[in-house]
């Protein structure tokens, strides 16, 4: 009778069940792009004469198809802030479809300055 109750406890007495954490850290701690100048594309303060001297560009490694919303840059700086941005590494991104207004806008001129123009 012991050996049974001893062979019961070992195979379903007491066991410990591995701790699982889970982290969640928003998605903008993945994005490095120039610290200096903020990702608001109204605020990028690159310098333009005309409206063909700026570009729409992703703000982060998501998308507006993954959430996420789009900043006018200087045409001549879009390759170093997209290099900027390390989207090599392992990013998740929102299953959803970004209402920023950003999405929909165009790169414009204004004042001298990179800025995005919403459709109106």
């Amino acid at each position: 009778m012991r050996t049974l109750v001893g062979l019961g406890l070992l195979l379903f007495g007491c066991k410990e069940e591995p701790t699982i954490v889970i982290t969640f850290m928003p998605q903008d701690l993945a994005v490095r792009p120039d610290l200096a100048r903020p990702l608001n594309g109204a605020m990028a303060g690159d310098p333009c004469s005309q409206d063909e001297d700026c570009l729409l560009v992703d703000a982060t490694c998501c998308g507006c198809n993954a959430g996420g919303r789009k900043v006018a840059i200087a045409r001549t700086r879009a390759a170093a802030y997209r290099k900027a941005l390390h989207c090599t590494e392992a990013v998740f991104c929102a299953a959803m479809v970004s209402a920023d207004p950003s999405c929909s806008a165009t790169a414009a001129c204004q004042k001298g300055i990179c800025s995005v123009r919403p459709h109106r």
